[in-house]
């Protein structure tokens, strides 16, 4: 089975633009006759983004628990016996990555055979106010004009029907401007300091690059079979909300006294995975979403943990590019035939 995670769908299976997956890959899965599965979910407002978590594991229970199987019995009689679901190839972009990976970390009674990640978003960020995103540099009063926007925007879709389709609206003033109006700030797990990044306030928990770091030096908080839910103040730093005012944002409520936002967090623990499948990535080297820097850590960091593995530099390309992939994707020709020569294969040629 493939899961294919918020891409769109005509890049799958017949991608030509990534020789190391499709050379490794393709043509074994297509033998093998798939069958595609994309989770698809309503379009989240950013004060709520942690209802994402809910939408995938939903999915993971219906793909993996016997929905799925009793949808294609109904929709495709004509096929007999049983899908398999354990044997997995998974496909994800941005964010999906991190559900692509969190999968793999949770789900022991799934085998996932390769995953190919692009411009994966493996760590929480937050951008300073000066920092020029999509060809804008943004000022403290730009800032805070655009965090109002957002929260009125938020405020909006309140009054709209919550079990409305929301498929095909546009979010409040784009989850990609979201970044700058959050500031990383401290709190106290299990005893411990932890650093809550923007990752925190949206999904509610550890990104998967916290979880390598546990997996690694045990720095993270211990691992034990129990939740550490915590209250969280936020300094609204780059956010002026005014007093009295009881917004939301991210989930968070205002409070008077403390002249911060508040949120609960809930950090599940989740233990070192016992394998780790082939992986295969491509990043830009000048996305401002998610650095490729992070990217290549991660992919050390799996080579440190899975020594022996199949994890491989030669499967992790960083492309020559300055916009980030979704903008642009894989660049250049002149990008791709430096890839091809490299790897000395001409994925056009059957």
């Amino acid at each position: 089975m493939w899961i294919h995670d918020l891409i769109e769908w005509w890049w799958v299976p017949q991608n030509p633009d990534f020789p190391p997956w499709r050379k490794v890959h393709h043509r074994p899965i297509l033998a093998a006759k798939p069958i595609i599965v994309a989770p698809h979910y309503l379009l989240i407002p950013e004060h709520s983004s942690s209802e994402m978590n809910t939408y995938m594991k939903h999915a993971w229970t219906w793909i993996f628990e016997g929905g799925f199987q009793k949808w294609m019995d109904r929709a495709f009689p004509h096929m007999k016996g049983p899908v398999n679901v354990k044997d997995l190839f998974l496909e994800a972009q941005s964010a999906g990555c991190h559900w692509a990976l969190h999968l793999w970390s949770t789900r022991k009674d799934v085998n996932i055979v390769a995953m190919y990640l692009q411009y994966p978003m493996v760590d929480g960020y937050a951008r300073t106010y000066d920092q020029e995103y999509r060809g804008r540099t943004f000022d403290r009063t730009s800032l805070h004009e655009l965090a109002l926007r957002i929260l009125a925007d938020v405020a909006l879709w309140r009054l709209e029907n919550p079990n409305q389709q929301q498929i095909g609206r546009t979010p409040p003033a784009g989850m990609g401007n979201l970044p700058y109006t959050a500031t990383r700030t401290e709190v106290r797990i299990a005893g411990r300091s932890v650093i809550v990044s923007l990752w925190w306030l949206l999904f509610r928990g550890p990104s998967m690059k916290d979880y390598l770091e546990h997996w690694k030096t045990g720095s993270f908080p211990p691992i034990k079979d129990q939740r550490h839910a915590v209250t969280v103040t936020i300094s609204p730093a780059l956010i002026r909300v005014a007093v009295g005012d009881n917004l939301e944002f991210l989930g968070c409520k205002w409070n008077d006294e403390l002249k911060a936002l508040e949120c609960e967090v809930e950090y599940t623990p989740i233990p070192k995975p016992e394998y780790v499948p082939r992986i295969f990535s491509n990043h830009g080297n000048e996305d401002v979403n998610c650095p490729v820097t992070d990217t290549a850590e991660f992919i050390s960091s799996l080579q440190q943990l899975f020594p022996g593995g199949l994890v491989r530099d030669e499967d992790n390309i960083i492309v020559e590019d300055e916009t980030p992939g979704y903008d642009n994707y894989m660049g250049a020709r002149e990008q791709m035939s430096k890839i091809v020569s490299h790897l000395g294969w001409n994925p056009m040629v059957s």
